[in-house]
């Protein structure tokens, strides 16, 4: 008893020699009152920590913020989860849209489209990285030209692989 009442006249003195170097080493008077507010929080738990100690109420205030804490850390993990996953499933729509946008623009170019794969990396934002495009092969290779020229200006990609497919009859 006699050493827990030592250590907690050690720790009020402390708390005061700490509070007069931090408000002296303080240039603006505009930060005094939020420092004294948080110094006055400390001073309050300060003066409670015997009573909580005798009480044993120390122990369970640790075992409570510990339990929060993992709360708060399982919320967090699954949040993450959740992001990835709705994350995933914006890249996968954006690369179903932009196959299907340029599925239409060979269509309207007159190009028989059998499968436009598209590839996206997401960075800061999504990137369309590598178009392939598996076309039904016929007498139109300057179609095919302009057509990866133009994806490449519409969409900023180098990377446009032509992969003609020919059908037998």
């Amino acid at each position: 008893m006699r050493e827990s009442l030592y250590t907690w006249m050690r720790n009020l003195v402390f708390y005061y020699i700490m509070l007069a170097a931090v408000l002296n080493f303080i240039p603006e008077n505009s930060y005094r009152k939020y420092i004294r507010f948080f110094m006055g929080m400390l001073l309050m738990l300060l003066l409670m920590s015997p009573v909580m100690e005798i009480l044993s109420l120390d122990e369970k205030l640790m075992d409570f913020w510990s339990m929060e804490e993992l709360k708060e850390a399982y919320w967090e993990s699954e949040w993450n989860i959740e992001n990835n996953v709705q994350d995933d499933y914006l890249v996968s729509g954006y690369e179903a849209e932009i196959e299907e946008q340029i599925s239409n623009y060979l269509e309207n170019m007159e190009i028989q489209a059998v499968k436009v794969d598209v590839e996206v990396e997401e960075k800061e934002t999504i990137e369309v990285t590598k178009i392939i495009l598996h076309v039904k092969m016929e007498d139109n290779q300057g179609k095919i030209k302009q057509v990866m020229e133009n994806l490449s200006q519409m969409y900023g990609v180098e990377n446009i692989q032509f992969e003609p497919i020919v059908f037998t009859d």
